[in-house]
């Protein structure tokens, strides 16, 4: 089996890599990497293609105590890539304004969860 290929920079750490090409990837916990301070999490939610959806994260610092800078949801891989390969390749860069986004305290987000 093939890994889904993403244009990951030496910069990024990655964690879990469980993404694979061809593959009904069903599994909560898809891929995460890190970069600095920065955690990028992929999963699928539900438990088939008709009723689940992929969902991104975006995440400087944690689920708990940090700030969300992204959460992305939809149906399509490539809309999926399209948007983490964005991600993959602006965060090194240091482009992103972090007072524009929503900060995580206790793992919500103005007192609803992620």
């Amino acid at each position: 089996m093939k890994k889904i290929e993403l244009d990951f920079s030496p910069f990024w750490e990655i964690n879990q890599h469980q993404w694979y090409e061809n593959e009904e990837n069903f599994a909560e916990d898809l891929l995460q990497a890190k970069y600095k301070d920065y955690l990028l999490d992929v999963g699928f939610y539900g438990e088939n293609a008709e009723t689940g959806i992929y969902r991104m994260y975006v995440i400087k610092g944690d689920f708990l105590n940090g700030i969300l800078i992204e959460k992305f949801e939809t149906f399509s891989v490539q809309k999926l890539k399209t948007k983490m390969n964005y991600f993959l390749d602006m965060l090194p860069k240091e482009k992103l304004k972090l007072n524009e986004y929503p900060q995580i305290i206790d793992g919500l987000i103005n007192g609803e969860l992620l």
